[in-house]
């Protein structure tokens, strides 16, 4: 989306200085939060007891799962650990299995299997631990050097170590270039991630939920292993690792032992710290449903676990502290105070040499008997050296395979809406211009032609936009898609039981109300409305009857059409334009039926999917995003 050129309209230096305006948005995006957050707390804080502390985290367990959508596979399935291998290397006595499995059928996943040496002895005559360790925002994240020495160490501790390319990352890019060396037509990465992140939020089926479930069948895989005690298996990792660690412990209750890093914080703190988070980080609903990171890692008790975190890391240590006590109150109640605890390094946001052996002394003395560590040098191996398919990307070498996008549209078929019969259920479910008084003066043209001819019109400005348009929070920009302001106050909106696209309607109902009330406005109200602004004008429409002539130019023709279409414009459809879950209930045609007797004019829809001269999508950008 184009940054608006005009200066605004409205709002002159001395309002500003005494009101500032650009920060209205986000403070009330906080307070909600902040609101959410202290409720959760406050709910969690009424459990004073071990039987209610134990029934407190088995409901926390069957929340979180209800809130992603279930998971996409059966947990309680008999599942087979088989893999397919492609090589092996042995590195410093490691012997590293170059290897792919099914985490569903058609999914493919890569990832490294690193097993000791045969003659180092397990401690107990038994199977060896298993550790699954998932991976961060690396552009490849199974083979930097990081990642290599945290394997290495766990192997040569005595462990069999498993690690996996998360979704759209590694060899797992859902888009790629035709042939290698070329751009793939959707950025891997985050952008990837939240891009697909949105079709799954129309549905109400979680991204999160994929991401855990490949590393449920990492379990499995480890599990079957011969040389593995199926009863002593662990999870680590760090940034998005972190997070899918610390779904893993919700999910798969196989899970001997668990270490999350640098993820892991009170969502007030990092809200303030201006960054954002990517689709699979963030959860719709579950702080306002009182579920927050102190009863994701509660949720384990008693088993042990061990929070890892970074002194001057941007997820904010006084955050992590916060939650660690909470959590670690939940622990105490269940007798098991002595079983979780936190490791704070002097470190940025990483998986170092000071995590790495805070990691390989805990799982040593909750898997292997006895805390140990043996320092020395972890030389590791080129990068090309641990490339498991043949060109380095298992969708374009395995034509057919199924990524978020089938699957999301699988699971959309099972949740599909039942239209409503009328307009008064489709209510009950539920001039404008995108850029407001800071629109170009050719987007205002129209308006000023109506007022030229004696029609009094109003041009206001929704939260966040025109004359109000928010402060920068980070160097992202505001439009700069999935990573950028807007999508990101929109998410952590969504988090805190609202949204951003609800939160713009009502602002369109108090502009009816202004007119109404100061400008004698009863007889009813025209809108006009373009672009992103139609779909807050039509929406308004829907449950407003005071609109009484509508006329939408642009707009989204309809959510389903973000699902469906598998190379969707990034530029034009955004998550500021969702509602979650919102296709299991409805679709912006259904709500046609509500203008029944008012006039009603929606014309030149939006195109939704990307257009050839867009692609691939890396080129249309405002800004790359930045590496984590």
């Amino acid at each position: 989306m184009a940054e608006p050129r005009n200066p605004p309209l409205a709002f002159g230096h001395a309002l500003n200085a005494f009101q500032d305006v650009a920060r209205q948005w986000q403070d009330s995006v906080g307070a909600h939060l902040d609101a959410a957050v202290a409720g959760a707390e406050a709910t969690r804080h009424e459990v004073q007891t071990e039987a209610e502390a134990r029934e407190y985290c088995r409901r926390v367990r069957e929340r979180w799962l209800r809130f992603q959508g279930g998971l996409p596979g059966d947990p309680l399935e008999v599942r087979d650990g088989r893999y397919e291998t492609h090589g092996e290397l042995v590195h410093l006595g490691v012997r590293i299995t170059k290897l792919t499995y099914e985490s569903l059928p058609a999914v493919p996943v890569a990832g490294l299997l690193y097993r000791p040496d045969e003659s180092d002895a397990t401690g107990d005559g038994g199977g060896r631990p298993g550790i699954v360790f998932v991976c961060g925002h690396q552009g490849q994240p199974k083979r930097v050097a990081e990642v290599q020495r945290v394997c290495l160490d766990l192997a040569l501790h005595g462990m069999v170590v498993l690690v996996i390319d998360p979704w759209g990352q590694g060899e797992r890019h859902e888009y790629p270039a035709a042939a290698a060396g070329g751009r793939p037509l959707v950025p891997p990465g985050t952008f990837e991630h939240s891009y697909g992140g949105l079709q799954c939020l129309l549905t109400g089926g979680g991204v999160g939920r994929y991401f855990v479930w490949d590393a449920v069948r990492a379990v499995d895989v480890l599990a079957a292993l011969p040389q593995v005690d199926a009863t002593r298996i662990g999870v680590t990792g760090n940034s998005g690792g972190g997070v899918q660690t610390t779904l893993l412990m919700v999910a798969d209750e196989r899970l001997a032992a668990a270490m999350p890093c640098t993820y892991i914080t009170d969502m007030r703190a990092f809200f303030r710290t201006g960054q954002t988070l990517d689709a699979e980080l963030s959860f719709p609903g579950t702080p306002a449903a009182g579920l927050d990171h102190a009863d994701l890692l509660a949720a384990f008790a008693p088993r042990p676990l061990t929070v890892g975190g970074a002194a001057h890391d941007y997820f904010p240590i006084e955050g992590t502290e916060h939650v660690y006590e909470e959590a670690r109150r939940l622990y105490a109640l269940q007798g098991a105070a002595d079983r979780i605890h936190l490791v704070v390094i002097r470190a940025v946001h990483s998986y170092g040499d000071e995590m790495r052996e805070a990691a390989v002394r805990f799982f040593t003395r909750e898997l292997a008997g006895a805390e140990r560590y043996a320092r020395r040098e972890l030389p590791v191996l080129p990068e090309d050296a641990l490339v498991c398919s043949p060109t380095g990307q298992l969708y374009r070498d395995r034509p057919g395979q199924r990524g978020l996008y089938e699957l999301n549209r699988e699971f959309y078929a099972t949740h599909r809406r039942t239209p409503p019969e009328s307009a008064a259920d489709a209510a009950e479910r539920l001039v404008l211009l995108p850029d407001g008084t800071a629109s170009s003066a050719e987007a205002l043209a129209e308006a000023f032609d109506l007022a030229r001819g004696g029609a009094p019109v109003f041009v206001f400005d929704p939260r966040g936009r025109g004359a109000v348009r928010s402060v920068p929070i980070n160097d992202r920009g505001l439009y700069d898609q999935f990573m950028g302001e807007e999508d990101w106050l929109n998410y952590v909106e969504i988090m805190s039981g609202h949204t951003t696209l609800a939160s713009r309607v009502y602002d369109v109902r108090r502009a009816i109300s202004f007119l109404e009330q100061f400008e004698g406005a009863t007889a009813g109200v025209a809108v006009r409305g373009d672009g992103a602004a139609a779909l807050w004008g039509y929406l308004a429409g829907a449950l407003d009857e005071r609109i009484r002539v509508a006329h939408f130019t642009g707009m989204l023709p309809s959510w389903e059409a973000v699902v469906e279409t598998r190379i969707f414009d990034s530029e034009a459809v955004t998550a500021a334009m969702a509602l979650p879950g919102v296709l299991q209930h409805l679709d912006i045609p259904d709500l046609r039926q509500c203008f029944a007797g008012r006039e009603l004019i929606v014309d030149a829809p939006l195109r939704v999917g990307a257009p050839p001269e867009r692609l691939p999508l890396w080129d249309h950008r405002s800004r790359m995003p930045r590496p984590s």
